[in-house]
């Protein structure tokens, strides 16, 4: 699946606010140490269980931080239980557990404003209600052998999944690009689509 795991620029439900930038060095370092970042339900870091997945790839975009997740369905049922959550959209927020670096107050409208600009990840996962309520559900795919996937509903404004497409017309592929990519489609807004681009190309250049 791929979600937006943190918001940049609105100001969250304990007043602040995360800025682009602020996961570049985090990133960096998770790179470098070559471990996976873990997929975490609601933070449960001591529950074994609630270890759910791993980040396959992590990027900031403008609207945020960016993240493959890959769940382990076939071997913890708690993680098989949220991907038929998420599946049928009745999970779709997400949070992240970190620790901050740089930051400081800011004054906007006569108002205080946190403001970070570095932080460090330690975790992301899905969440019921996140302390950023812009966060998101961005695409999940079929489980490859694991659980059975709900039906999904059709929400409003939401991603979902694309009706199928018969023979005649499917479209040709894009030579490099990747065919399990979602299509665009005419329920996405135009920040779900620059969200999916983006993740197609990230998807190519991986």
């Amino acid at each position: 699946f791929t979600a937006l795991a943190a918001v940049f620029g609105n100001v969250d439900s304990y007043g602040e606010r995360v800025v682009k930038g602020a996961f570049t060095e985090t990133l960096e370092a998770w790179a470098a140490k070559g471990d996976p970042i873990p997929v975490i339900w609601y933070h449960a870091w001591t529950d074994a269980f609630a270890h759910i997945g791993y980040v396959e790839w992590a990027r900031e975009t403008d609207e945020g931080l960016l993240y493959k997740g890959v769940l382990d369905v076939a071997d913890n049922p708690l993680a098989a239980q949220i991907y038929r959550l998420m599946k049928g959209r009745r999970i779709t927020q997400q949070s992240f557990g970190f620790d901050i670096l740089d930051a400081g107050f800011v004054v906007e409208d006569g108002s205080e404003v946190f403001e970070i600009t570095k932080l460090a990840l330690f975790e992301v996962g899905p969440c019921l209600v996140g302390v950023n309520q812009a966060t998101e559900l961005v695409d999940i795919k079929s489980a490859n052998g694991g659980a059975p996937a709900l039906p999904n509903p059709e929400p409003s404004g939401q991603v979902d999944e694309p009706p199928a497409a018969t023979e005649s017309d499917a479209p040709s592929a894009v030579p490099g690009s990747d065919p399990d990519a979602p299509p665009a489609s005419k329920g996405l807004s135009p920040a779900s689509l620059r969200l999916h681009l983006e993740i197609l190309e990230m998807e190519t250049q991986a």
